[in-house]
């Protein structure tokens, strides 16, 4: 390694839900316990050893996991991206690719008059079976 390649270190922190620590990258050397830094993700965070895994002596944490948004950052490759604008979420396309092409019915079938309350009537073309 060159004394240009990246340096980066890793922080745990308490995770903000879920029962896994979350592992931050910060870009640069690691500084002295207690100095405050922030994480390429943003996340601000201070230098320590790991977080013990037992908090309010009930809830146990499993383990750690990465934090994407840091790793997205070290990387460099984006991940999904939701571009909303001004007009809030696009709607969706009006058909899946590779369907049909049939649309949704937005208003009610059209019903026949009931001939009363317990026969059902049937619409006049439909098929009658013999007896």
């Amino acid at each position: 390694m060159s004394a240009d390649s990246a340096c980066w270190f890793t922080q745990d922190a308490l995770p903000q839900a879920g029962l896994c620590l979350d592992r931050h990258l910060v870009w640069g050397r690691r500084p002295a316990e207690g100095t405050a830094v922030v994480a390429a993700c943003g996340a601000p965070v201070i230098v320590s050893p790991s977080p013990a895994c037992d908090v309010d002596g009930d809830l146990r944490l499993i383990g750690v996991r990465p934090c994407w948004y840091c790793v997205e950052q070290a990387t460099g490759v984006p991940g999904p991206t939701q571009n909303f604008g001004a007009a809030g979420p696009a709607p969706p396309p009006p058909r899946a690719a590779g369907g049909d092409g049939t649309g949704l019915r937005t208003s009610a079938p059209e019903r026949p008059p009931l001939a009363g309350s317990t026969r059902r009537a049937l619409p006049a073309a439909a098929p009658r079976l013999a007896p």
